[in-house]
């Protein structure tokens, strides 16, 4: 096994995809979405609020795994994924 350890922003990092955590209501308050809300405005917030409107909801159980389009990052994806 061969580990590599960066010292960074995650966003700075070229992928295809982002993973990143998420809460329950899905609000982008700190961490890796606050940095995406700072960089790159609201849009992907919005898609996150849609997401929640379209099923009429609130909030997403635990475990879930929302799916959001770049909304201008460099990845082709961006999932945010609700602890347990």
């Amino acid at each position: 096994m061969k580990w590599l350890i960066c010292h960074g922003n995650i966003l700075d990092v070229k992928a295809d995809a982002l993973i990143c955590s998420a809460n329950v209501q899905l609000n982008m308050s700190g961490g890796v979405g606050g940095e995406i809300l700072v960089r790159y405005g609201d849009q992907m917030q919005k898609e996150l609020r849609r997401y929640l409107s379209e099923r009429g909801k609130t909030f997403v159980a635990s475990g879930t795994i929302v799916e959001t389009p770049p909304c201008g990052t460099s990845f082709s994806l961006v999932f945010h994924a609700v602890a347990q």
